[in-house]
């Protein structure tokens, strides 16, 4: 499958709620990084905390709400290694994917205290999975 977005294509959001993407995000431009389950990336790996588990919404407020709809990624080799770390399941193997987005994917922001975590919202039609590729085991 790939991705449906059209460069000339006016690009449209999601059902997101207000506020989503919010004030101060902007368009991607070089590589991000993604934690990833498999070596290659699959949707699932890919889903947004919204797409795995919606009930999340009773459990979030603030930001932490409006990230809900969005994927975690980090903008360095070494924010994500440092974020691999964190993990609680220390036993399974972790990958870490590279993906070099622009602005037809969608907005980011720097998100949270981690200065290299961001949050990537991403436009209808956009299969976010086919934009990362492998990078390294962790």
């Amino acid at each position: 499958m790939t991705n449906t977005v059209q460069a000339n294509a006016t690009p449209q959001w999601p059902d997101f709620p207000e506020g989503c993407p919010p004030a101060g995000s902007s368009a991607p431009q070089g590589d991000y990084f993604r934690i990833t389950n498999k070596r290659t990336p699959s949707a699932k790996c890919c889903a947004t905390d919204y797409e795995k588990n919606p009930d999340l919404l009773d459990e979030r407020t603030g930001l932490y709400y409006i990230c809900t709809f969005g994927l975690s990624i980090q903008d360095t080799l070494e924010g994500a290694r440092q974020k691999a770390k964190t993990f609680r399941n220390a036993t399974r193997t972790r990958y870490i994917a590279k993906g070099s987005l622009t602005k037809e994917v969608g907005l980011v922001k720097q998100t949270f205290e981690d200065k290299h975590h961001h949050t990537l919202w991403t436009y209808d039609g956009v299969e976010r999975h086919t934009y990362f590729k492998f990078q390294e085991v962790v």
